[in-house]
């Protein structure tokens, strides 16, 4: 495919020429010449959601970051964040770190990462996903279990020794949510997390924590609603690309 060729060719060319510090906004200066040429050429392509340009860089940005990191040599990421207090609670009854398939997602990861708190496990729906998962610009993983038959079981006994999961709740952007993990969540009363991404017009990723109102609540519709927060997090989150 042109498109991952053309991404690859820049990601080396960065690498290549430029010192890691500055890898991460050369990315970013490349990611929007890439987003505006795939407005024009795009096709008819149908999304679940408003596909601005400012989401479509944002993607951009993340297969670049993806790629770079390949190289197994740190680079830094220029990142604010919001909520990150809330990783300094105990958490006896585990933690499940809970989001969408939105781009620049593992750079929240990152953060978290940075600021001593590292998940136990990464629960991944990619198949190509052994045992660990990559963070953007860093050179260690997370382990990882790949979802099957037994994976909920796995997570369950992650949760009960006060550990913390990240899942992603959707298969694509735009799409259903799978309540298993917030059924979970309800069953062994764990703690969840929402958190999410945004690049902003410098360069910048805005990553956010937000902790479920429904925390430590028992209600007959809990899981339905902690979908819900998901889904208005998810939504204003997409509302900010909106600008482009």
């Amino acid at each position: 495919m042109i498109y991952l060729k053309v991404n690859q060719l820049i990601a080396t060319v960065i690498t290549t020429l430029l010192p890691a510090k500055r890898w991460s906004q050369a990315a970013f200066t490349m990611s929007g010449l890439l987003a505006y040429y795939y407005r024009l050429f795009k096709g008819h392509k149908v999304y679940k959601y408003n596909y601005t340009v400012g989401i479509s860089r944002a993607h951009k940005l993340n297969h670049l970051l993806a790629l770079m990191t390949r190289l197994g040599k740190p680079f830094p990421i220029t990142i604010c964040a919001q909520g990150s207090e809330l990783f300094l609670k105990p958490r006896p009854k585990g933690l499940i770190l809970c989001s969408t398939h939105i781009p620049l997602s593992k750079v929240a990861i990152r953060h978290l990462m940075e600021h001593g708190f590292t998940p136990t496990v990464v629960l991944a729906t990619n198949p190509d996903v052994i045992d660990s998962i990559a963070i953007w610009g860093r050179t260690e993983t997370i382990p990882a279990i790949r979802t099957g038959p037994f994976v909920l079981q796995k997570a369950k006994s992650v949760l009960q020794q006060g550990g913390s999961i990240v899942v992603l709740v959707d298969r694509e952007l735009g799409g259903p949510y799978s309540p298993n993990v917030f059924r979970l969540a309800e069953k062994i009363n764990a703690d969840i997390i929402f958190f999410d991404a945004i690049l902003q017009r410098q360069g910048v990723v805005n990553v956010r924590f937000h902790e479920s109102e429904w925390n430590g609540k028992s209600h007959a519709d809990r899981v339905s609603r902690q979908m819900d927060e998901l889904y208005r997090h998810t939504t204003t989150l997409l509302q900010q690309y909106s600008y482009s």
